[in-house]
């Protein structure tokens, strides 16, 4: 039976996920963020497979739910991003990423060795943020989005959720990953936009 605070933890969480997903999606049709192409293509495939191989290692569909409703929403800004950003050639980090994901399906759904390719997109969800936290670094305009607060804030409860329902300790690579990477962007974006100053 689930707990009625787990319930409410729950329902936060899906609304921070959906909202920063629809904040995120309107700056983008309003020009206001610039994101990178290839790690939008590469978040989108690797929160998919992470979210099928993280209920194939929990077994828990509660906790798995919200990471199959954010690979949805990613998937509908990735195909927007495509749709709207400029042509860029991937780089060398956003290959790698790309051929760890390939690597990642292969091992699950041909060799059956769910953990394994769990973790590798454990590894491959951070280096996608590379192009994403050096873009920030150059012009913290490319990456402005409250989107990324209410991202770490989602990430904080279901990681506490998670925590608290923990069965394996398998469980808790992705989502401790995902969080520090969404956080990390936040602060970046907060402080290089701090740093900058208003526009005169």
């Amino acid at each position: 039976m689930i707990a009625v605070e787990t319930t409410y933890l729950l329902v936060a969480a899906a609304l921070a996920t959906i909202v920063a997903y629809a904040l995120y999606f309107k700056d983008l049709v309003w020009g206001e963020t610039h994101p990178n192409r290839w790690s939008w293509l590469i978040w989108s495939g690797a929160t998919l497979v992470e979210a099928m191989t993280y209920q194939e290692v929990s077994g828990d569909w509660l906790k798995s739910g919200i990471f199959f409703l954010s690979a949805l929403s990613c998937m509908v800004i990735t195909i927007a991003v495509w749709i709207r950003a400029k042509w860029e050639w991937p780089s060398p980090s956003e290959l790698l990423c790309l051929v760890a994901s390939i690597a990642a399906l292969v091992l699950w759904l041909i060799f059956g060795l769910t953990l394994m390719a769990h973790l590798i997109m454990v590894v491959a969800v951070p280096v996608a943020f590379i192009p994403t936290w050096t873009k920030v670094l150059e012009n913290p305009a490319n990456e402005k989005s409250y989107a990324w607060m209410l991202w770490s804030i989602g990430d904080f409860i279901m990681l506490w959720i998670i925590v608290s329902r923990l069965q394996n300790v398998d469980e808790l690579p992705f989502i401790t990953a995902e969080f520090i990477c969404h956080f990390l962007t936040w602060r970046l974006v907060a402080r290089r936009a701090t740093l900058r100053g208003p526009k005169h």
